[in-house]
């Protein structure tokens, strides 16, 4: 039949959701037909699960005359309730007559019905809720309500309405009965298999397997590659045989199957062909995972962890050991990720801060917003980033509005990514709710088949947001860490020339550091932290109106200790943060200090610097001028080399709020300007009445040290009242390294290249007030205590602390530290 949709026929309440693809019919190599391949309204291939990739159904009929496409689709998402039941082969083309059972199901369902494209069946959409989730297809019958489209005909199947409404729930039920209908000799698994698996949650089992030695070769399967097999169907019995060392249980190899990219339309053609290849996988075992204790009937969280951190190699467990206690993780990090993606210095270390604030229970959380222009190496930035953490931490795909209640991969602990993600309103509510309420669980009520239920959001979720455009949202922004990315002539001849050097010199995400990065990560993440900031009230601030940014910057300084936590003092459960943690904090904070103060854009505050640079030429304010200077958009465009489009999209943002004009004191008006004796031209000039000075922005916080001994002693008098015990510092009480590692690697005398250079003595001098003085680490005030040792070590030189140290812990005997450590 014709492909084009008759357009008055579709719903019109569908063609007011945001859902519309494109598609085509692509024919490949080894399929007998060709599928049906959604794509965007710019032509470039779409996906069922990228929001970001789906149009309006106005953009969509607009595409159609360009002749590219073969028509449109509608994209079933776990958002909304409408579920599609397509029949398949149950029409006869000439005469138009319906198999009378399968018209019967279409009539009962009560909803739209149309004729489909290959004119030989018809499909229903309806409001409703999928029974269940075990399978979408059997036969002549398929039922979806999320990860697909059908393509939309306006064909109206007479006799049933022209509206979606909701279908009876037991006509739901009676065709997905006939979809999943039990089949009793279908290749069923000995019952005593079943019996012997150990009973994990899917996540858990998925936390194993990122976490594994195997998880280099797992995580390509994962995401949809089989490069490294000869064919798909090798590939799906490599993915099978990971999964089955795990799990021998059916059903749930079956579902972590489908959560990968692999998944395609041939485990639903062939019905026999997935559970053969499952039943392969576990035939084949010759050994089964075994959890670390026997005895256990749940896997808890810490026990799993120490699972995952016992599967790394053991010269990389020793690495990210030695790193945590006596090196710095957060710049062995930073290095690694140097080594990959040249400058961006200020994204690589609020990723950092941002990916620490998982794991500390007294923070309010950070997040990252990385804006600027198509092709300065924002996506890169990020990926490099992101590939040294553990993958079991990261979440990335695009974000519908409240997909965060829905979505069942989502996990306490979890990083999200968003990447070119153009927010509405109700994500952008969404986000702030859940960033907010950084340690709870959010809830959301919702009605779902008519039918009142709760869902819920997991506590913790960080967010890395990477686009184009600035938040638009001003609570939205107070959350975030802003950052730009230079696109300046001489950065990207440098980023050129390191794109050339790394093609002789490749770095693979299996390297060694990489693999240390992501174990110093999952080390970390084995308990929660509680760290204080005793100095907080030592704090001088430039300025204290910016409440928000205060509380981000304390919360940066915790997520500094945090790297640093396996070298600081600890008590009752609580860690103290050291000045060092302050100095790198502030060294941090002050890479995007003006963006962050101000909210804008690296390109907003270039403008801005413009307007007050205008207003100082015509000496702005003072006693003697009142207004101040008068900037025409010819002005901009001739200053900043760029066209009218791009000048007024940031003063007043691409929809024509959010620029600006709404963030700062920029009014415009209309002026005339002469042409000539006869003519006059109406031109926008635009005044900035604010009185902005960059410069407070450069010294953020420092410390007063003429008070710093004050706060000091009043704080752990009052720790100390507050627990009625003397403090004494104790060590790391997570998955410590004698738990892990194989005592026989551990020599008496390490030396390891990962390592930095650790001094035996650190020197605070805050640089940024000359009338602050440096202050005496020892605080001869605090008792000096030593860590504990053992009997062997009790003759050699001990390793003495202060009771409260400044600096970073620095030894005198590093070799007694380390059998301590180690021991």
């Amino acid at each position: 039949m014709d492909f084009l949709p008759n357009i008055d026929g579709i719903p019109q309440e569908m063609k007011e959701h945001d859902q519309w693809v494109m598609w085509k019919l692509i024919s490949k190599k080894g399929e007998n037909k060709p599928r049906k391949v959604p794509y965007t309204v710019d032509n470039f291939e779409a996906s069922t699960d990228k929001p970001t990739t789906w149009s309006t159904f106005d953009a969509c009929i607009k595409a159609l005359d360009t002749g590219l496409y073969h028509g449109i689709g509608f994209v079933f998402s776990c958002d909304d309730d409408y579920v599609g039941i397509d029949w398949d082969n149950v029409r006869n083309q000439e005469t138009g007559e319906f198999d009378e059972d399968i018209y019967q199901e279409i009539l009962l369902l009560e909803s739209y019905a149309e004729v489909s494209q290959s004119g030989k069946g018809a499909h229903v959409i309806c409001k409703g809720k999928k029974p269940s989730n075990n399978r979408c297809r059997s036969g002549p019958r398929e039922m979806y309500d999320q990860g697909r489209f059908f393509v939309m005909t306006g064909q109206h199947l007479p006799e049933t309405p022209k509206t979606i409404n909701y279908a009876p729930v037991e006509a739901l039920k009676a065709i997905y009965d006939k979809i999943d209908k039990p089949k009793d000799n279908l290749n069923k698994f000995p019952q005593s298999v079943i019996s012997e698996s150990p009973s994990m949650e899917d996540n858990e089992i998925l936390s194993l397997l990122f976490g594994s030695a195997i998880a280099d070769k797992f995580k390509p399967l994962w995401e949809g590659s089989t490069s490294t097999y000869p064919s798909a169907s090798e590939a799906d019995l490599g993915i099978a045989n990971y999964i089955s060392f795990y799990t021998q249980d059916e059903s749930q190899v079956e579902r972590l199957m489908r959560m990968s990219s692999l998944d395609r339309s041939k485990w639903d053609t062939h019905p026999t062909y997935l559970k053969n290849t499952i039943k392969k996988a576990i035939d084949g075992l010759t050994e089964k995972y075994t959890p670390v204790t026997e005895k256990r009937d749940h896997v808890t969280e810490q026990l799993i962890i120490e699972d995952i951190i016992k599967a790394y190699p053991q010269e990389v467990l020793k690495t990210a050991y030695d790193i945590l206690y006596k090196g710095d993780p957060a710049q062995f990090i930073r290095d690694t990720f140097g080594k990959r993606h040249l400058g961006d210095e200020s994204i690589i270390w609020s990723c950092l801060l941002a990916a620490a604030s998982m794991f500390i229970s007294n923070t309010r959380g950070l997040h990252v917003k990385i804006s600027g222009d198509k092709g300065t190496g924002k996506s890169d930035a990020f990926d490099k980033c992101i590939h040294l953490l553990p993958p079991r931490f990261i979440l990335n795909s695009s974000m519908s509005a409240k997909k965060m209640y829905y979505d069942k991969k989502a996990t306490p602990r979890r990083i999200n990514i968003l990447d070119d993600d153009d927010s509405n309103e109700d994500q952008v509510n969404t986000i702030k709710k859940i960033t907010s309420n950084f340690q709870e669980r959010i809830k959301h009520g919702t009605v779902i088949n008519g039918k009142s239920m709760d869902l819920e959001a997991p506590e913790r979720q960080v967010f890395f947001i990477n686009s184009v455009n600035g938040i638009n949202d001003d609570q939205m922004a107070d959350r975030f860490v802003l950052l730009d990315t230079k696109n300046d002539f001489n950065h990207l001849e440098k980023v050129a020339d390191f794109i050339l050097d790394s093609e002789v010199c490749r770095f693979d995400y299996s390297d060694f550091d990489v693999q240390v990065c992501r174990c110093i990560y999952d080390i970390l993440s084995a308990k929660d932290y509680e760290i204080l900031i005793p100095y907080a009230k030592a704090i001088k601030l430039a300025d204290k109106t910016k409440l928000r940014n205060i509380k981000k910057f304390l919360d940066m300084i915790r997520s500094c200790c945090l790297y640093k936590v396996f070298q600081r003092e600890e008590k009752n459960g609580v860690y103290f943060a050291t000045l060092e943690d302050f100095e790198r904090a502030i060294s941090i904070y002050s890479m995007s200090a003006d963006s962050n103060a101000t909210q804008l854009t690296r390109k907003e505050l270039e403008y801005l610097q413009y307007f007050i640079e205008q207003n100082n030429k015509v000496r702005y304010p003072t006693k003697n001028t009142q207004y101040p200077a008068s900037v025409t958009i010819a002005q901009l465009v001739k200053h900043f080399g760029v066209g009218k489009t791009a000048v007024r999209n940031i003063l007043h943002g691409k929809d024509g709020k959010s620029g600006l004009t709404s963030k700062v004191q920029i009014n415009w008006e209309n002026t005339d300007k002469k042409i000539d004796e006869d003519e006059r031209q109406k031109l926008n000039s635009y005044l900035y009445y604010g009185t902005e000075d960059f410069n407070k922005y450069a010294k953020f916080a420092v410390i007063d040290m003429n008070n710093l001994q004050n706060c000091l002693s009043k704080f752990f008098e009052d720790f100390d009242k507050a627990y009625n015990d003397t403090l004494s510092p104790s060590y790391h009480q997570g998955i410590t390294s004698e738990k892990v590692i194989d005592e026989t690697i551990i020599e008496d005398h390490i030396t390891n290249p990962y390592l930095h250079n650790i001094e035996n003595s650190i020197v605070v001098d805050d640089k940024r007030d000359n009338t602050l003085s440096p202050v005496d680490i020892s605080l001869s005030s605090r008792e000096k205590v030593t860590p504990p040792c053992t009997e062997e070590d009790a003759s050699a030189s001990p390793v003495t602390l202060t009771r409260y140290q400044l600096g970073d812990i620095r030894c005198q005997g590093d070799t007694n530290l380390q059998e301590n450590v180690f021991k």
